[in-house]
């Protein structure tokens, strides 16, 4: 059917009202964007508009997908690029235009190949778990051209200000062997530390800016060393405890700091360099509570954390939320 038999229904006097054109309104229907016009149709005052694709007067129209989403017609929208309105349609008063409303799902959604504006956006939904898993991995090339290993460890695991963290990703690659401080401890240690220092220089210039626009906040103890006083902050990156690894520790050394993500409980965290040889310790964010100059490391042949003078040189990997 084309638009002229569309037409016909006032033409030939056979709508409600009586059929004069004192009496109708006309519907035009544009594509989404106003680009296209599809057709008009003549409705008397007062009545709902009939859908022209329900009546077969041209087909379902359509919107070419992108690289990040599917399109699929949903309807009509008031104005243009909008969402369907169920009531677009309803009791036309006066002449209208409507415009076709689309859902849309993502393209891709893998973890592994997805872009990170997809990943990001499935996240802030509140959907992560939904479309990936725990475990999922994301390989990430760093400015140096080496490899590195992203895992998904938890989804609403760890808290930010106003809730919970949707999805926290663990790098699983060392960023390099680096002491955690270059001068000794000091009262707020961890985030003055050169460890700490030096995870957010590599996250700068290696996580693309949309992640790190996206990167939240989570709430981390750390401790002084030689200290069992627990400091407080919402840090956007940090180091493993032993608890959130599943690793096992001396509490008369260390403090509790985190529960374990859901990564860890059947499956053992076990970073690596970046030419894939597992690595023998890694930095915590712990100190030693019974030496000041002593900072935990993450032992991963005992799956364990035991203790290292915090200016020597050791592997570190991190964890952020988004």
């Amino acid at each position: 059917m084309n638009i002229t038999d569309f037409l016909i229904g006032y033409k030939a006097g056979m709508l409600k009202g009586g059929g004069s054109s004192a009496d109708v309104r006309y519907v035009t229907f544009m594509s989404h964007d106003g680009a296209v016009e599809y057709g008009k149709k003549a409705v008397a005052v007062g009545d709902d508009c009939a859908d022209p694709i329900a009546r077969g007067v041209f087909d379902t129209p359509t919107k070419e997908s992108t690289s990040q989403y599917d399109y699929s017609f949903v309807g009509w929208a008031t104005t243009p690029n909008g969402a369907w309105d169920e009531n677009a349609l309803d009791t036309v008063t006066e002449d209208k235009i409507v415009y076709a409303a689309y859902a849309y799902t993502w393209a891709d959604t893998n973890f592994a190949t997805a872009q990170w504006s997809t990943i990001i956006e499935i996240a802030e939904s509140g959907q992560a778990s939904e479309y990936f898993n725990i475990g999922d991995t994301r390989t990430l090339i760093g400015t140096d051209g080496k490899s590195y290993t992203l895992a998904i460890a938890g989804f609403n695991h760890d808290d930010i200000s106003g809730g919970k963290a949707n999805m926290t990703i663990m790098l699983h690659t060392s960023i390099g062997s680096i002491p955690f401080t270059s001068s000794g401890l000091t009262a707020d240690m961890y985030n003055s530390s050169a460890v700490y220092n030096k995870i957010r220089e590599w996250a700068a210039n290696n996580l693309p800016q949309e992640v790190q626009n996206a990167v939240k906040g989570a709430a981390k103890k750390f401790n002084t060393a030689g200290n069992y006083y627990l400091n407080y902050m919402y840090l956007q990156y940090w180091n493993p405890s032993p608890t959130e690894v599943n690793y096992t520790f001396d509490t008369a050394k260390y403090p509790t700091a985190g529960t374990t993500y859901e990564l860890y409980t059947n499956t053992q965290f076990s970073p690596k360099d970046t030419t894939g040889n597992t690595l023998t310790s890694v930095w915590s964010r712990l100190g030693d509570i019974t030496d000041e100059k002593q900072v935990g490391v993450l032992n991963t042949a005992t799956r364990s954390c035991v203790s290292q003078t915090s200016t020597n040189s050791c592997a570190c990997v991190f964890g952020f939320c988004i």
